[in-house]
């Protein structure tokens, strides 16, 4: 497989043009994915492309013998009837492909593993298929379609370990974890880079990018990988609506926006504003570009010795910042802020800031080995700036990568408060009427993805405890995910059938949450999580595990309650304390909304970012953001305002209430 210092940017620019005009295909991914093929002796294969291939570049994988056919996504009327008996499509609404009429034993598929789908394996393994070539995290690689569907199968089991008592999940993850990290030292030719060679990376980009174009002042390039209905897309959502409002030209990147059912939930939000919204550029490289980079051999080399998928979205968000010149870059959530922070840093841009939004990364499936070594490196460049929504989340991050504290600026989550107000008692009767939920009866709830860092069957048990000593209880809870199946099922055994309601999600949660006498979340991961703002705010008051930042997220013992060890019996005792406890209802009632309007408004929260940006146009009337290790003094001025036995917050509010 031919490498990036020996094309698209070989070490020379006669070198370059040489290798270019032997170049056919205008794509540099499907390029790679044939030279894979050509390099492991593959002699026929179908190719199959998630995303637009130029007619030029179709035209010429038709004249290749080995390609016996093409899936492509969205082909053009022109493309089906030209090439009709050698082409299949993808059905996105299936999450599926349909095979062309002639296919070989083997699929080459141009993107990572994550993105076959098991609706793709069974539909391959139907018609018998038995490889797939496709890009791991390491590099390209021939897999058995057996193996990929094991791996599917074992990724679900994964999420259902949730159900188990907690000695028996690590056993299980531990085996789990040692079977791909076995597999993929055997199937991969690249090297884990250590942080010293990231650290030589980054400088060298720094000396690359030294004879930059200026970067247009004024203009925000945000990037996130989707726009699912999350907290963290809502945060980005928030933060491009306080943009505008200054006056700021900005722009959202998203790596994938279209190819999953739910990845563009706020993008009519986001066009709302006014604001470029769309994906990123795939194997898009400028000839200018291309030859500027093949100068640096240096640089070139150490790019080659990435992570074969890292290094070509590095390239890919490289090309975006050289045509859009931000002032500032600024990235969401972990993957995406490694690959932005170095290529952003390679463009030269100015102000390069990273956001994590929960805990460090392995506390997730999604946790990569490159990730520590690469943040760390990334640490050690003032330029970067390195943003966190919580304390606990930032000092969890601090301890996984060995800097300090400090390192972080602190920004908590900001919600428009604007368009949430507290449902009326007409629209609240209709909600619970429509549930069949009898007039009077409490109603406890959530709103959250049914995800296993959720602990949605933890939520169902205390659910159970709850109805047990107070039958007449509702339980509802708002949201989507793969644990579905696994909660009806739990429900149904525990005989809650006829009391517990499972609702889709929904852009207003106004009313649903305002239908609620206590909102619940038993999260074992978070960051700050939005939906505990959002209740208090609609004067619900929250029981919740310790998890991240939740605890940061309320005011405790008067909005707020905080279990922990998070058992079921544990979680419902509060639950029942808080119910059964009038005073504590109105209380949370009357003092939720200025606690939270007080702490987590959205004009705190875009201060406090265009502050972090550290542009001087852009702070001239803001103080700079707090950082983590001085935030600790406002914190507990925070939490002594909220205590019953301290100043005036808590008394006048509980004075109004009497």
């Amino acid at each position: 497989m031919r490498t990036i210092d020996q094309f698209p940017a070989p070490i020379s620019p006669d070198g370059y043009r040489r290798a270019d005009e032997s170049r056919s295909l205008n794509n540099q991914q499907i390029q790679d994915a044939l030279d894979f093929c050509h390099d492991h002796g593959i002699t026929e294969f179908v190719l199959a492309v998630p995303f637009d291939v130029p007619l030029a570049d179709i035209c010429t994988l038709r004249k290749d013998s080995r390609v016996v056919g093409l899936i492509v996504a969205k082909p053009s009327q022109e493309v089906r009837s030209t090439y009709n008996n050698w082409m299949g499509c993808y059905l996105p609404d299936s999450y599926t492909w349909t095979l062309p009429p002639q296919y070989a034993n083997t699929i080459v598929f141009v993107g990572t593993r994550s993105r076959i789908t098991f609706r793709m394996l069974k539909s391959s393994a139907r018609h018998g298929i038995r490889r797939i070539v496709c890009c791991t995290p390491m590099a390209w690689v021939n897999l058995s379609i057996v193996y990929l569907i094991i791996c599917r199968i074992c990724s679900y089991a994964a999420a259902k370990t949730e159900r188990f008592s907690k000695p028996v999940t690590p056993l299980f993850n531990t085996f789990f974890n040692t079977f791909f990290t076995t597999f993929k030292v055997l199937n991969t030719s690249r090297v884990l880079l250590p942080k010293r060679l990231y650290t030589r990376f980054l400088s060298k980009a720094q000396e690359f990018a030294a004879s930059r174009v200026e970067a247009i002042p004024g203009r925000v390039v945000l990037i996130n990988s989707a726009l699912a209905a999350g907290g963290a897309e809502r945060q980005v959502v928030s933060t491009l609506q306080g943009l505008r409002e200054k006056r700021l030209e900005a722009t959202l990147l998203c790596e994938d926006l279209y190819s999953r059912s739910g990845h563009d939930f706020f993008l009519g939000k986001v066009q709302k504003l006014d604001i470029p919204v769309r994906e990123v550029r795939r194997g898009v490289k400028p000839m200018q570009y291309v030859e500027r980079l093949s100068r640096f051999p240096d640089l070139l080399h150490l790019l080659n010795k990435m992570p074969c998928a890292l290094r070509d979205d590095v390239i890919d968000l490289y090309m975006e910042f050289r045509i859009l010149k931000p002032e500032v870059v600024h990235a969401w959530q972990d993957s995406t802020s490694i690959k932005v922070g170095m290529a952003a840093t390679l463009a030269g841009v100015p102000h390069i800031v990273l956001s994590s939004r929960n805990v460090s990364p392995p506390h997730f499936a999604y946790h990569q080995d490159y990730m520590k070594p690469a943040y760390q490196a990334l640490s050690e460049f003032d330029q970067i700036v390195f943003i966190n929504n919580s304390r606990a989340g930032a000092e969890d991050y601090a301890r996984w990568l060995g800097i300090p504290s400090s390192r972080f600026t602190l920004v908590r989550n900001g919600l428009d408060l604007t368009a949430l107000h507290r449902a009326k008692p007409e629209e609240i009767a209709r909600f619970r009427a429509h549930l069949k939920i009898p007039p009077g009866v409490h109603l406890v709830g959530s709103v959250f993805r049914y995800w296993p860092e959720k602990r949605p069957l933890l939520w169902i048990e205390m659910a159970a405890k709850i109805a047990s000593q107070a039958p007449d209880v509702h339980f509802l809870i708002v949201g989507w995910g793969p644990l579905r199946s696994e909660m009806e099922r739990m429900i149904d055994k525990l005989g809650l059938g006829t009391q517990f309601h499972l609702v889709e999600e929904r852009s207003d949660i106004a009313t649903p949450v305002s239908s609620m006498d206590v909102f619940v979340l038993t999260s074992e991961y978070e960051g700050t999580p939005n939906v505990v703002i959002e209740s208090q705010q609609l004067g619900v008051p929250v029981v919740a595990t310790k998890a991240g930042g939740t605890g940061e997220a309320m005011a405790p013992g008067i909005t707020g309650w905080i279990v922990d060890p998070p058992t079921p019996a544990a979680l419902a005792a509060q639950v029942l304390s808080v119910l059964n406890n009038g005073q504590a209802l109105a209380i949370a009632r009357a003092t939720g909304p200025e606690f939270v309007r007080s702490t987590f408004g959205i004009e705190r929260m875009v201060r406090e970012t265009l502050a972090a940006y550290r542009v001087p146009a852009f702070t001239q009337d803001l103080v700079e953001p707090n950082l983590v290790h001085n935030a600790r003094a406002s914190e507990e001025r925070r939490d002594r305002a909220t205590r019953f036995d301290r100043p005036a917050f808590t008394e006048n509010h509980i004075a109004r209430v009497e």
